[in-house]
């Protein structure tokens, strides 16, 4: 990829009808985030700098704030021609809407298994990878305690399937709502049904799941992977999609570009929740015992400033909107959702097999940024060669009807 000329050939439109090149990068810094925060660690053996390398560490162990922007955005463009329809008083249904989610979706994952599935029984022999396999392609995973490590990864994927099930629903119910009415019905649904689930299922004195090894896999981060613990993350970008629809009827561009100011706000709030987030987790040994208060505010953090990053779509020729649609950033949001699916057991992997660094800095960076290139370039190639011909084959049947 030499200029931002030949990305153009890897975008696929938006079931917005547009293409937003500063989206395609907010992906990209998710999804750095994401792997990042599953890949560095703290070095026991550190080098003299300890105090800068413990808090870099601290900074990366916040990088699940990547999966809340993720959610975010598909709030956003999934609901957008939901409510462009409902500005037009047309169909509370788009036309194409399950095809479009399926092909995004299934192959992608689906091959992920497959391969996964092979890499897990060739590797270790053990059944339990086999009942895994089939818990994940059915979308359960998320409601049964999974005996072997598949994929940390693909929890996110049935919260996405369950708001791609919902939210037709949410516009079949409003259909006799004009825009705003819509818009705060569903602002309200989507922040206090997950609120009051979190309340209903927090476990009492239950903390750690004695099967799970890894501290961040406990018994409440179990539950709140569940639908609708997440469900505020998609009503910030479903009530951004409703602003932004409105604004295109009532603003005009040079109404529209000082609003990008709050996207500015967004990222200084991200960055602050990045740099203190971890210390702050550490102080209050929120990773192995959460709280009901920390839970709140790291969704409220995480949500608030995702949503505000999406006011930079007003103004794509704003500092903070070029910087973020740099070709690099497009071209790693263009394949997050490979990327995302193909890391984590390979990051595994060369976490087990190759010794520990002691300190040393090559060997680290090697555990570490080794994986992440070599998955990288192995999604760059799924997607050109699989994802993409399946996209553009449904854009063009959609195109036909």
């Amino acid at each position: 990829m030499h200029s931002s000329q030949s990305l153009k050939s890897w975008e696929t439109k938006a079931s917005t009808g547009n293409h937003f090149d500063v989206f395609d990068g907010l992906r990209g810094v998710a999804i750095l985030l994401v792997v990042i925060s599953h890949t560095f660690f703290e070095d026991p053996a550190r080098p003299p700098h300890g105090f800068l390398t413990h808090h870099l560490w601290q900074m990366a162990s916040v990088g699940w704030i990547g999966v809340p922007i993720f959610f975010v955005m598909s709030g956003f463009l999934i609901s957008h021609p939901f409510f462009q329809e409902r500005a037009l008083g047309e169909s509370w249904y788009v036309p194409g809407y399950a095809l479009r989610r399926i092909a995004k979706i299934i192959p992608p994952f689906y091959l992920s298994i497959i391969i996964f599935n092979n890499y897990y029984w060739f590797r270790f022999q053990e059944p339990a990878y086999l009942k895994a396999s089939l818990l994940w392609a059915t979308g359960l995973a998320n409601y049964f305690y999974l005996p072997a490590d598949y994929n940390l990864s693909y929890w996110s994927l049935p919260v996405e399937a369950q708001f791609y099930l919902l939210l037709p629903l949410l516009f079949f119910m409003t259909r006799r709502l004009n825009l705003r009415q819509t818009a705060i019905i569903v602002l309200l649904l989507t922040l206090l049904i997950p609120l009051a689930a979190r309340c209903f299922i927090w476990p009492v004195g239950v903390y750690t799941a004695p099967s799970w090894p890894d501290p961040l896999f406990t018994e409440i981060g179990f539950r709140l992977h569940q639908f609708p613990c997440n469900l505020e993350y998609f009503g910030y970008g479903m009530f951004f999609a409703a602003i932004y629809v409105a604004a295109g009827k009532h603003l005009v561009k040079a109404q529209m570009a000082p609003l990008s100011l709050f996207g500015l706000l967004g990222m200084a709030l991200l960055l602050a929740y990045i740099v203190l987030g971890g210390a702050w987790s550490e102080d209050f040994h929120l990773w192995q015992h959460p709280t009901r208060w920390s839970i709140e505010i790291s969704h409220l953090l995480a949500g608030l400033s995702a949503f505000l990053l999406l006011f930079l779509l007003f103004d794509p020729g704003c500092f903070l909107s070029r910087l973020i649609s740099h070709k690099w950033l497009k071209l790693l949001g263009i394949v997050s959702f490979e990327w995302f699916l193909f890391h984590w057991p390979i990051v595994m992997l060369f976490r087990e097999k190759f010794p520990a660094p002691d300190g040393a800095v090559f060997p680290y960076l090697f555990k570490t940024l080794a994986p992440l290139i070599l998955t990288l370039i192995f999604s760059i190639l799924v997607y050109r060669w699989f994802s993409l011909p399946i996209l553009n084959r449904v854009r063009d049947r959609l195109k036909k009807t």
